[in-house]
């Protein structure tokens, strides 16, 4: 005999979070913040940021209160630069 159910399940969707990158010249120190996780961290290097902010992400998501497991967490790297002006 097959059971049929009503019962409908979803997939709980992915719970994106922007981190605003700059690297800062004169520390040489690449620097990422998220306001909606309350994140701001840094790294000597691009590659070690990423892995500093997979890092305390979804640590930073519980403790904000939001049950996101880490699987459903897309983490987006916006690198923002400034033009300097070339002295002559």
């Amino acid at each position: 005999m097959v059971r049929m159910s009503n019962i409908v399940s979803f997939p709980l969707p992915r719970a994106t979070f922007t981190f605003a990158v700059t690297h800062d010249a004169e520390s040489g120190m690449w620097v990422a913040v998220c306001d909606d996780l309350c994140v701001a961290t840094e790294a000597p290097t691009y590659e070690a940021l990423v892995d500093r902010v997979w890092l305390v992400a979804p640590e930073m998501a519980m403790e904000n209160g939001l049950n996101i497991p880490e699987a459903h967490l897309r983490l987006l790297f916006q690198h923002e630069s400034m033009h300097r002006a070339a002295a002559l």
